[in-house]
């Protein structure tokens, strides 16, 4: 049998144990047991085993496996980030069994913003301009002709966490203040003291999927969505609408911007997902942040629906080394749609609404149990999830537009 690690599956990584275990493989999944890393109980029954682990740490991931390979005579094929915060961990732990993965160092330049931006610059990829703000500096070593209004985010986080668009210098400091006394975290992951402060670029934006061929390097484009922003910072994804991207104005423009990026970074095997602003001004993409692996808000399986194959399984063969097929003609249009947190709003209020509306489209929805009632200005602050597919998508997008309007009761 052939066994294969992933660590630590959340989000699209859960999707990605079940289409593993579909294939056949012995997949053994790699966890603290902790806090908010674990295993799902309906997954304990079907995989080979849990290797606990400190999953931060590639050093004793790396120990780990290795006394299970002993113990067990396993030798592991692939070692594989079940979410985006341990794509450079993987990569270090498959470098320390001699298995195929990123280059270490490309992988850190993937999870990290700034490692991001500086690579990119000097590949001479266009780039938001930026600085990247050690934990012992302020707002005072910033120069004074940095522009405004400004960006700025911890340099290691996911879901918009602690991402504020400020106009002032004097709401750069208060921010900067917020960020560095924050407790907060994400699966254990601590809110960096390091910061990136960039340029803020005015234009749509946009998620491009795609997935490298590991046998050849091709990059294969599988869907290119304009993402639709709200909530109290103005950066919370509230839903998109995967359809042929074929006619969508600049399609070509970001899909060749991307592909630039990927090269540059050093993504040459795996699913990626990029985040682009077309900007106005410079009439061109600029890359927000990319990363080495699966999206989440359930974009590899709306993905794998609108295109009748799944993204999945095309993934999953490339991180191991295998062929992959290229995506599929278009079956229809499907999307997802998030409700926020509204401290004016009442959930019972918004469920009365809710079904009166005579849904076409509507696949399925469910509600996520609140444990606080702050508003959060990022994924935090959604309290439902709707998901729509259909081949009409002028009816489609209609349908979704009267959830969206949900919010604004």
């Amino acid at each position: 049998m052939r066994n294969i690690i992933i660590v630590e599956p959340q989000s699209s990584g859960l999707k990605l144990v079940e289409q593993a275990l579909e294939e056949g493989y012995q997949v053994w999944l790699a966890s603290a047991e902790i806090g908010e890393r674990n295993i799902p109980d309906s997954f304990k029954n079907k995989i080979a085993g849990i290797i606990h682990c400190d999953s931060m740490s590639a050093d004793n991931i790396f120990q780990e496996v290795q006394k299970i390979s002993v113990e067990k005579g396993i030798n592991f094929e692939a070692v594989i980030p079940g979410f985006e915060y341990y794509v450079d961990v993987c990569a270090k732990v498959a470098k320390d069994l001699s298995l195929n993965s990123l280059d270490v160092e490309n992988a850190r330049c993937c999870r990290l913003k700034n490692l991001m931006r500086e690579r990119l610059k000097q590949n001479k990829v266009d780039v938001p301009d930026f600085i990247f703000l050690k934990s012992e500096q302020t707002e005072q070593d910033i120069p004074s002709e940095f522009p405004f209004p400004a960006i700025i985010k911890p340099v290691n986080m996911s879901g918009s966490m602690h991402v504020y668009k400020v106009y002032s210098r004097a709401e750069l400091a208060e921010k900067i203040k917020i960020i560095i006394n924050s407790n907060d975290n994400d699966l254990d992951l601590a809110v960096s003291k390091e910061l990136l402060i960039e340029e803020y670029i005015d234009g749509d934006e946009f998620s491009v999927e795609g997935i490298v061929n590991s046998l050849n390097g091709e990059i294969h484009i599988w869907s290119v969505t304009r993402k639709l922003l709200g909530g109290a910072s103005g950066f919370v994804e509230i839903g998109h609408i995967v359809s042929d991207f074929s006619k969508l104005d600049n399609a070509d423009q970001m899909i060749a911007y991307t592909k630039q990026v990927v090269l540059a970074l050093g993504i040459d095997k795996g699913p990626f997902h990029a985040e682009l602003s077309f900007c106005k001004k410079r009439k061109q993409p600029i890359l927000m942040e990319i990363g080495a692996r699966l999206a989440g808000d359930h974009l590899p399986e709306l993905i794998s629906e609108a295109r009748g194959t799944s993204f999945f399984k095309s993934a999953l063969n490339s991180l191991l080394m295998q062929d992959i097929e290229k995506p599929q003609l278009w079956q229809g249009a499907s999307g997802i749609c998030f409700l926020l947190r509204n401290q004016d709003q009442l959930t019972a209020k918004i469920e009365q609404k809710l079904d009166c509306i005579d849904w076409k489209y509507l696949k399925e929805m469910h509600w996520t149990v609140a444990h606080d009632t702050q508003i959060h200005g990022d994924f935090r602050d959604r309290i439902c999830t709707a998901r729509f597919y259909g081949e009409n998508i002028i009816e489609l997008e209609h349908e979704m537009k009267q959830f969206y309007e949900l919010n604004q009761l």
